[in-house]
Order: C-alpha cells, then structure tokens, then sequence
C-alpha cells in the first residue's frame, strides 16, 4: 500500500491566505498536504503555540 503512494516533505514553506504562516514541516502524501508540525522550542521551558500564529 505505502509503494503506491507519494510522500514528499517541506521546511519552512510559507502558506498564504488572510494571513501568512510558516509552518516547521509539512508532510505531503500524493501532492496533497496532510500533516503540518509547529514544533516548539527546546530551550525554552514556556514556549507555547500561540506566538507560531503571530
């Protein structure tokens, strides 16, 4: 099943609507986007999602 399928992977590729976001990685599966990762910061203990979408 998997041999028939497509999967292709973006970094830091920019998506455009109302407003601009830059997800981390985006996992694609037969050209159509499937999986979108925001990860967060190692470093730092109180790092939350909300500054991803800012």
């Amino acid at each position: 099943m998997l041999r028939n399928n497509a999967f292709k992977e973006a970094n830091q590729l920019a998506i455009v609507s109302n407003r601009r976001h830059i997800p981390n990685l985006i996992i694609f599966v037969n050209s159509l986007p499937l999986v979108l990762f925001e990860f967060k910061n190692l470093f730092n203990q109180d790092s939350t999602i909300e500054p991803a979408f800012h």
